[in-house]
């Protein structure tokens, strides 16, 4: 194969090769070098976007553009698609070019912008003379990316202000969108024309509570459905400022009955432009209006069924009437009062007011007996309309009886403990309006049994209520169901004494069961664990009440001795007093017996081993004390040393105060018996008194001879090849505390653990041979060593550091008091040294002064505001860090005079005219709070903290009709119509009374209901506002298109600032009319 090549420069390709004797040309590629422009602006279209081409950052583009790719990314990073959006309006993007064919790329920035001004299309409109101008459509603006353009009236122009004429308005308006792209001036034109004659309106009628609802039905007002009455109805004529016609009315009053009447109103309407009176309207009607307002309709009664009851009490000769109230039905009247009247069937009710059955009435004499009757309630209005209800009524006797019971009663249990008495034994006299039927009763608590608590006939009690007051209910039953309770007292006894059947007869304790079952039992107080010895046994038809229940015991020691059980009982009506006694013997046996420990070689380590105690048995009644003595032997054959401990085991209970060992006790082992049973015949078990001369196998019991001692001597042998175990600090210190800087140093004594009782300890190092006094000591690390040595030879060393510090405080002294001046930059600085009056350590060294524990903090800056005494704390330090402190203070003196009072923050509140504003309440927020009140000057001041940030806030709501008037209304009137325009600023703000951010004809009605005392306030504005003096508005002809500022911040004061001002608007007064005082 050969390969022809071509190379341009450093650069070489194959030109054509032969492969396989087959010839092929390769293509060849060489890079495309791409330069973008740095920054270049792309405007959007009008469908907002912006499609972004090569051509567009390419600086020599060629194409063609399939061959170009194309990436955006925003200032985050993020991808943008292509077209871009309006969204990024005013961002910088970053594209990237990219020649595909080569890979190599470039890129460059695009401002993204929109500068296409919105579309305005204005509509011409004929309209009446009455409709105001804010209801008239403006300009409609659509734009290419705004949603919402914002459209401008910018001028007003009238034509004609004839109003007996077409008037001609000319509006023009312009629109701007969210990039601040103008549009083109749009002009609208309006014509405003005259109406047609006006209608008169027609005769009404009102139903006298229509009008008691709604007194305006008859005013002059328009008349609209009956839901919403507002008035009798106007005359339909077209009013408002560009129309001609003018309307009065007269009106004639007639009175008729109940305050009927009837009114006779005559309409006039002036055409005033042709100075024509209308007395007939455009459908022929004159002008003569009959206004009625009658009464037709009668009273409406309305009552539920009565009952009443049987008050009066019956005879020997007539049952139970009633005699009683009979209350007025509700009666409802249309318009006005009415009278009522009551009819029974005995006659006509007595009146409560003697009149009328206004207030109710009584039944006449002699009473309705129990029955059901019909009453007649009639009502009569003043116009004479009348109406009647009948109503049911139910005489019945509903009257409780009266009950009456006897206070207390006695009541003695019988032989079972129970007691059933009748309900009517506890009546006092009851009785009853009309009849008495029964009694019933029941106790308050449920007592005896459950059913205690139910009412019925009788009433048992039981021994559960001796001697105590049991409260019962009686109950009166009458003869129609009505009943009434009382209290009943009544005292329960017991008079049947109790009987003693038996007591329990003397028995015998065994002294070890005392010991293990019964003795901590009977300690604690309880008695029952001796009731298998016995009870007594008593007879009582209620409770017995156990007066005494006791156990008298002093065993002693030893347990020996008598326990006596006492009972004295009663019953609960103390009728008679028992007494009972038991005696109970406890029995002593002395059968204990003891195991030695065996004789033992042990190998030491830390400690001693234990070698063993002596176990006593059936000891639970004997007093047994266990001492043992050591003798130590130093020099034993095959051991470090030997210890002989001697045993000894004393029963006080069987020596007494003193003892004699008079007995020599033999072993199991020696006596060749098992005495404990254990299986083993040992030569550590022992009894008292028992050894070979005196046992006898099978009866050793009986011939041991006890004194009450028992020795054994046991052999410990100790093997001990292991050192001791020395633990001491690693660390120590000793503080030096004289005045001569040394100490006196003592070597502690280590925690040491070995079981030989003999032990030696030295140290050796730096402060010498010994565990010291070490007299003289300087400050300084020391080490030394403990050695340790145990008798058996065997020997440990610890090592320890002894730190040896001066911790003695220094002793400060300080000047007492000193005085400085301040000078002319209002600040001196004094010293901590400065206040040494001959402080001392007991160590050498320099001492450092400070104002606090930091030793950095040595000098102290005092200015203006420390004028007068200043204390101070003055911290000595010594070389060791050791500190302590004394108290003094600095007099700070201005003898130039260059201090100077706090800041002020003043100002005043004048309106546009300068006029000083009173009574505006002035509040200041930040590092202080405070607040002011301006004065007839119209100024406020307030003394703050220097450095502070402070917001100022004026406010003033009150008498807001001052200065506001109807010619308020005209001047206001002519700046909507654009014939006479506000001129200031400050005007237009009090001409937005509703404080909406516009001047229209919202304002003029808050206005107009303000002056006719339909409003007392301003709604959602106050009397007043302010403005900061030093605010200029960016565009004075409307003050509303930014949100100007009603507050004054001043930040950082540290001089007075004088001139925080305000301009006072009198919301309403457009004409400078206000007083500012009020």
């Amino acid at each position: 194969m050969s390969i022809t090549m071509l190379c341009l420069l450093a650069w070489c390709h194959p030109l054509a090769a032969e492969v396989d004797g087959n010839w092929f040309n390769p293509e060849i590629s060489i890079d495309t070098v791409l330069a973008c422009n740095d920054l270049i602006q792309k405007s959007l279209d009008g469908n907002c976007e912006a499609l972004i081409s090569p051509d567009d950052l390419l600086e020599d583009y060629s194409g063609p553009a399939e061959d170009y790719g194309i990436d955006i990314a925003d200032e985050a990073g993020l991808v943008v698609e292509n077209p871009v959006t309006g969204a990024y309006t005013g961002e910088v993007l970053t594209v990237t070019v990219t020649h595909i064919p080569s890979g190599n790329s470039c890129w460059g920035n695009i401002l993204i912008e929109d500068h296409l001004a919105p579309e305005i299309t204005c509509t011409d409109f004929t309209i009446p003379c009455f409709q105001e101008l804010d209801s008239v459509p403006f300009a409609i603006a659509v734009d290419n990316c705004d949603l919402n353009p914002t459209v401008v009236l910018v001028n007003l122009e009238v034509e004609d202000e004839d109003p007996c004429e077409s008037v001609i308005i000319r509006r023009t308006f312009v629109a701007y969108d969210n990039q601040n792209n103008y549009s083109a001036p749009c002009l609208q034109t309006l014509t405003m024309e005259l109406t047609d004659l006006p209608a008169f309106p027609k005769d009404t009628l009102w139903q006298c509570d229509i009008y008691s609802a709604f007194p305006n039905v008859i005013n002059a007002t328009q008349l609209t459905d009956s839901l919403a009455t507002t008035g009798s109805g106007v005359p339909d004529v077209a009013l408002g400022n560009n129309c001609p016609y003018t309307v009065t009315h007269s009106d004639l009053f007639f009175s008729s009955c109940g305050g009927s009447f009837t009114i006779l109103r005559t309409w006039t309407v002036i055409n005033w432009c042709t100075g024509q009176i209308i007395l007939e309207d455009v459908h022929g009607g004159d002008n003569l209006q009959l206004i009625r307002v009658r009464d037709t309709l009668p009273p409406v009664l309305t009552m539920e069924p009565l009952t009443v009851s049987a008050n009066v009490r019956g005879s020997n000769t007539a049952g139970c009437t009633a005699i009683n109230f009979l209350p007025p039905a509700t009666v409802t009247d249309n318009c006005h009062g009415w009278s009522l009247e009551i009819f029974t069937p005995i006659g006509e009710a007595n009146y409560i007011n003697g009149a009328d059955g206004n207030d109710g009435g009584v039944i006449p004499a002699p009473g309705l007996p129990t029955g059901i009757y019909t009453l007649w309630y009639v009502a009569t209005d003043i116009c004479g309309n009348k109406d009647s209800l009948a109503v049911p009524l139910t005489v019945a006797d509903l009257i409780a009886p009266v009950t009456i019971c006897d206070e207390i009663t006695n009541v003695s249990l019988d032989n079972n403990g129970f007691a059933e008495i009748e309900a009517a034994v506890l009546d006092d006299g009851s009785y009853d309006n009309c009849c008495l039927n029964s009694f019933l009763v029941r106790r308050m608590d449920a007592g005896c049994t459950p059913a205690d608590t139910l009412f019925g006939p009788t009433v048992v009690f039981c021994c559960g209520d001796v001697d105590s007051m049991v409260t019962v209910v009686m109950r009166a039953v009458d003869c129609a169901g009505n009943f009434n309770d009382c209290m009943v007292l009544v005292e329960v006894e017991d008079k049947i004494a109790p009987v003693l059947v038996s007591c329990p007869p003397p028995a015998e304790i065994d002294c070890a069961f005392f010991a293990d079952s019964l003795e901590s039992q009977i300690a604690a107080g309880n008695f029952e664990v001796l009731e298998p010895y016995g009870m007594p046994q008593f007879s009582e038809s209620c409770q017995l009440v156990y007066l005494l229940d006791t156990v008298i015991w002093n065993p002693g020691q030893c347990y020996n001795g008598e326990l006596i059980r006492s009972w004295k009982v009663t019953d609960l009506g103390a009728n008679a007093v028992l007494s009972c006694s038991q005696v109970l013997t406890i029995t002593h046996d002395y059968n204990w017996w003891v195991t030695f420990p065996a004789d033992i070689t042990v190998s030491c380590t830390d400690t001693l081993p234990t070698a063993g105690e002596p176990q006593v048995f059936f000891e639970n009644c004997e007093l047994i004390a266990t001492t043992f003595s050591d003798q130590v032997f130093t020099v034993v054959p095959d051991a470090c040393f030997e210890i002989v401990r001697i045993w000894t085991i004393i029963n006080w209970c069987e020596t007494g105060t003193t003892f004699n060992d008079d007995v020599v006790e033999s072993s199991e082992q020696a006596l060749n018996y098992d005495l404990n049973g254990d299986g083993v015949k040992s030569s550590q078990t022992f009894r008292d008194g028992l050894n070979t001369s005196n046992f006898e196998e099978y009866s050793w019991r009986h011939g041991a001879q006890p004194d009450g001692v028992v020795v054994h001597q046991q052999v410990i042998r100790v093997l001990d090849d292991v050192a001791p175990i020395v633990i001491c600090p690693v660390q120590w210190e000793v503080c030096i505390l004289d005045s001569n800087c040394v100490a006196i140093v003592e070597m502690p004594w280590p925690d040491i653990h070995d079981c030989s009782p003999d032990i030696s300890v030295t140290a050796q190092g730096e402060l010498g041979t010994g565990l010291g006094p070490f007299e003289d000591i300087g400050s300084g690390i020391y080490h030394m060593t403990y050695i340790v040595t145990d008798n058996c030879n065997n020997t440990s060393t610890c090592a320890t550091t002894v730190v040896v510090k001066d911790c003695k405080k220094p002793v400060p002294y300080c000047v007492n008091g000193l005085s400085v001046t301040l000078g002319q930059d209002t600040s001196v600085t004094i010293i901590a040294d400065d206040f040494n009056e001959g402080s001392f350590d007991n160590c050498s060294g320099d001492l450092v002064f400070s104002f606090s524990p930091d030793i950095s903090f040595n000098s102290l800056e005092l200015d203006c505001y420390s004028l007068g005494t200043v204390f101070v704390g003055v911290w000595v330090t010594d070389g060791a860090g050791n500190q302590d402190y004394c108290e003094t203070f600095v007099f700070v003196d201005d003898n130039i005079g260059i201090c100077q009072g706090p800041p002020l923050i003043a100002g005043m509140a004048n309106d546009e005219m300068g006029n000083s504003v009173s009574k505006v309440e002035v509040s200041l927020n930040g590092a202080v709070v405070k607040s002011d009140t301006t004065g007839a000057a119209g100024t406020y001041s307030f003394e703050v903290v220097p450095g502070g940030d402070y917001t100022v806030t004026p406010f003033k709501d009150m008498n807001p009709l001052n200065g506001v008037t109807t010619f308020d209304l005209v001047l206001i009137s002519r700046h909507i119509l654009g014939t006479g325009l506000l001129g200031s600023p400050y005007k237009l703000i009090a001409a937005d009374v509703n404080k909406s951010g516009t001047i229209t004809t919202a304002d003029l009605v808050v206005i107009r209901k303000l002056i006719l005392n339909m409003n007392t306030e301003f709604p959602g504005n106050s009397s007043w506002r302010f403005v900061p003096k030093n605010y200029v508005f960016a565009n004075p002809v409307n003050p509303f298109l930014e949100a100007f500022p009603e507050v004054r911040n001043v930040n950082d004061v540290s001089s007075d600032l004088m001139d925080v001002n305000f301009v006072a608007i009198k919301i309403g007064d457009v004409n400078a009319s206000a007083d500012p005082t009020l």
